[in-house]
């Protein structure tokens, strides 16, 4: 589907698919379950870059705060986090859901996040979940473009 030279390549192309964006669109639509995970997933957002926070505000930025108050430090020192213009109560697009799928990922794999965190474990289970029950009713592996 995308012959991307990168992940983050590759997370734009999949991002920007009308058909892919099209069949999401269509399950938040008509599939309840989908989209009931889907808004759940949403309220554990925003998710914040790992490295990020641990660039601007220091590497025990996780055991010093609680999320909450990590919450209120990351704003005014601009830390990346996934998804981009969402608010509260929103229902995700496909591009915010992807992103934010994405960060989890790299948190996972590169910001030292463990599953044996609640949290981390939970959005990666809600993570693997969402896409799970994406790629099953669309076939989209199926799909021929």
């Amino acid at each position: 589907m995308t012959d991307a030279a990168t992940d983050a390549e590759m997370i734009t192309a999949l991002a920007n698919h009308q058909r892919l964006t099209e069949a999401y669109n269509e399950l938040i639509r008509n599939s309840p379950d989908f989209r009931e995970k889907v808004e759940v997933f949403a309220t554990m957002w925003p998710v914040l870059n790992v490295r990020d926070v641990r660039r601007k505000l220091g590497r025990d930025a996780f055991w010093r705060f609680s999320r909450q108050e990590l919450m209120e430090e990351v704003l005014p020192h601009g830390v990346k986090l996934q998804p981009v213009d969402w608010t509260v109560g929103d229902t995700p697009t496909w591009p915010q859901l992807l992103r934010t799928i994405y960060t989890i990922r790299c948190n996972l794999f590169h910001g030292s996040k463990s599953p044996e965190n609640f949290r981390d474990h939970e959005l990666v289970v809600a993570s693997d979940n969402i896409l799970r029950m994406f790629i099953a009713r669309t076939a989209c592996f199926e799909w021929d473009d």
